[in-house]
């Protein structure tokens, strides 16, 4: 629960959705104050206007279907200053001024999915303003068996993490000695933000590499995952929400399994097991919120 920035004043207004969350947030500014701030809801294009708009170009943030706002603070003194609001994908606004003794209040931002506003206000500026979040949810994982070595189907490297999205996606491959079979020999993941993993498997003396990187920033999630193994892994598949296919390896032998968990199909990490320079056994962790 966020208690209010700023004091009294101006008429009491509020708009909240819990079931069609704020896409698009507009701000107008002065040069020591916040004026008005007009929210647009979901699908349905609604807007409700906290404050009176001006006339000139608001501040403007438009989340995509999987972002959320990290950080919503506000300065206040008599009334609303200054208001500065980030996102998960990098977008920023920053509107009005305030001097350094101004109390700076950096509200909970829970799940990041803002709801709706809380605002006191005239035709000059907001006194008064509540952001509305939804709670934060708690976030839990799929459990795909790893597929691939016959003998020991149980992972002995992990490579996931709960709270950030994997960005890209890379594997190595190449022909065994008969020269008519694919494996997959090593993979290694990006986070969202930069880190890199370390490589896990053997890249020495591969055919092929390729590298897939999603679109976080407009939500793009896995929709279909499948792959080919026998005693290693063969050939991994996914399929994602902008209609696009990619493949790693591409041995037409091995047993074909679908992914049958893919949870929100936010993909956050791999597990599985390695070993004779191939990967011999591989799970795709999703997020399940």
């Amino acid at each position: 629960m966020n208690l209010s920035a700023g004091k009294t004043g101006g008429d009491k207004l509020k708009h909240q959705n819990v079931d069609n969350l704020v896409k698009k947030i507009e701000v107008w500014g002065n040069p020591d104050s916040v004026e008005a701030i007009r929210v647009t809801y979901g699908d349905s294009d609604t807007q409700k206007d906290l404050g009176y708009p001006g006339d000139d170009n608001p501040k403007v943030i438009i989340l995509g279907k999987r972002d959320r706002i990290t950080e919503f603070s506000a300065w206040s003194g008599p009334f609303v200053r200054k208001l500065s609001i980030k996102t998960f994908s990098g977008q920023q606004i920053i509107v009005g001024d305030a001097p350094d003794n101004d109390d700076r209040l950096d509200m909970e931002v829970g799940s990041g999915f803002l709801a709706g506003l809380e605002v006191s206000a005239d035709a000059a500026k907001i006194y008064r303003l509540k952001p509305l979040f939804l709670n934060k949810v708690k976030v839990t994982r799929t459990n795909n068996k790893a597929r691939g070595n016959w003998k020991d189907h149980q992972p002995t490297w992990n490579e996931v993490t709960l709270d950030t999205r994997v960005e890209k996606v890379q594997m190595w491959w190449r022909t065994t000695l008969n020269k008519n079979d694919l494996v997959c020999r090593a993979i290694q993941v990006t986070w969202e933000g930069g880190e890199i993993t370390s490589i896990v498997g053997i890249t020495d003396n591969t055919t092929f590499d390729a590298m897939y990187t999603f679109d976080l920033a407009n939500g793009e999630t896995v929709t279909k995952s499948y792959m080919r193994t026998g005693a290693k892994v063969d050939q991994f598949s996914i399929e994602t929400s902008k209609n696009t296919k990619h493949t790693w390896g591409a041995s037409p032998g091995g047993y074909f399994y679908n992914v049958e968990e893919l949870g929100d199909g936010i993909l956050i990490g791999f597990e599985g097991a390695s070993g004779n320079n191939q990967l011999l056994s591989l799970a795709p962790v999703f997020a399940k919120v």
